[in-house]
């Protein structure tokens, strides 16, 4: 699970990238989108993707967010596709 200030979600990750992970560390995620998965959002990391220890160095990256929400868990909800005709918008 990871979370943000907003709301935790489910990450996928690669195999080499699981070691780093630890219980309340703050990493900076890059190249990633969110995808949903048998109904279920999961926050996917790419495979230009990148996982690093915050602070990483990079300047642009910005502060970890001050308090989470773990309260509102987006990855437990279930989503429905839903097809929306033309003509109805």
């Amino acid at each position: 699970m990871a979370a943000a200030s907003e709301a935790p979600r489910k990450l996928r990750r690669a195999t080499y990238q699981i070691d780093m992970l630890k219980e309340g560390l703050v990493v900076v995620v890059r190249n990633s989108n969110a995808d949903i998965f048998n109904g279920f959002m999961r926050l996917n990391v790419t495979q230009w993707g990148k996982l690093s220890p915050h602070p990483d160095g990079v300047a642009s990256t910005p502060p970890p967010p001050p308090s989470i929400n773990t309260d509102n868990n987006i990855s437990a909800v279930e989503y429905e596709l839903v097809t929306v005709d033309d003509a109805d918008e």
